[in-house]
C-alpha cells in the first residue's frame, strides 16, 4: 500500500491493463491500447491531468511504454527454457511541485489515489532513491541505454510530460550510457571465455 509521507519524486510501473486503474473512465482506458501500440501521449495526458485535478503538480514528468521486454521462462511440458514476451508496460518518473495551497509536495497516497491504484496492490509507485545518481540510473534503464542484452529503446520513444526535454538529457549521458554498455559485453565476453 502506498504510504503517506511526503514524496519529492516517484516511479511508477504498470502493466496495460484495465484491472490496474481503478475509476478510469471508459475513454482514459481507451488510451491503454493507444499506449501499447506506441502512442504513449495521450494515456500520459490522462495521468498528468488526474494529479493536476488532484492539486498535484508536476515539476517533471517522463515516460516509456516497453512494449518489446522478453523473459525467459521455463516450459515444464519440453523441460527447457523459452524467451517469452513480457506484458506490455509503462515506466513513468515524477518530480512534484508543492500540492496547491500548500508548502508541501504530495504523499505517495495521494498520488495513487489521484492514478487510481487501488490499495490492495503492491505499489507500482516506488520513490526515487535520494542516491546521486538514481534519476540517471531510472533514465538509462528506461531505453536499456547501460544492457546491450535487451531491447533497445529508442531515446525518442520516452514521452516528456514537463520539465526538461528527455532528448536534451540524453545528449548528456549518452556517452557515459554507451561506455557503461560497451564495458558490461566486454565482462560477459571474458565470462564466456573463462567458460571454455
Amino acid at each position: 500500500m502506498a504510504n503517506s509521507s511526503y514524496a519529492n519524486a516517484l516511479t511508477f510501473t504498470q502493466k496495460l491493463k484495465s484491472e490496474y486503474f481503478d475509476g478510469w473512465s471508459n475513454e482514459e482506458l481507451a488510451t491503454l491500447s493507444l499506449c501499447e501500440a506506441g502512442n504513449v501521449e495521450p494515456m500520459f495526458r490522462v495521468i498528468a491531468d488526474r494529479l493536476s485535478s488532484n492539486g498535484i503538480e508536476l515539476k517533471s514528468g517522463y515516460g516509456l511504454c516497453h512494449s518489446a521486454d522478453t523473459e525467459v521462462v521455463y516450459d515444464e511440458e519440453y523441460d527447457k527454457y523459452e524467451l517469452a514476451d513480457k506484458d506490455a508496460h509503462v515506466h513513468i518518473l515524477f518530480t512534484f511541485d508543492n500540492v496547491k495551497g500548500t508548502k508541501h509536495t504530495p504523499t505517495e497516497k495521494a498520488v495513487a489515489s489521484a492514478l487510481g491504484l487501488t490499495s490492495g496492490d503492491s505499489s507500482p509507485l516506488q520513490r526515487l532513491s535520494n542516491k546521486r545518481n538514481a534519476k540517471e540510473n531510472v533514465m538509462a534503464y528506461w531505453i536499456h541505454a547501460n544492457d546491450a542484452f535487451k531491447h533497445q529503446y529508442s531515446p525518442k520513444d520516452v514521452y516528456t510530460f514537463c520539465g526538461e526535454n528527455y532528448m536534451q538529457y540524453y545528449a548528456r549521458h549518452k556517452d557515459k550510457w554507451a561506455a557503461s554498455q560497451a564495458e558490461q559485453k566486454r565482462k560477459k565476453n571474458n565470462l564466456k571465455l573463462d567458460l571454455l
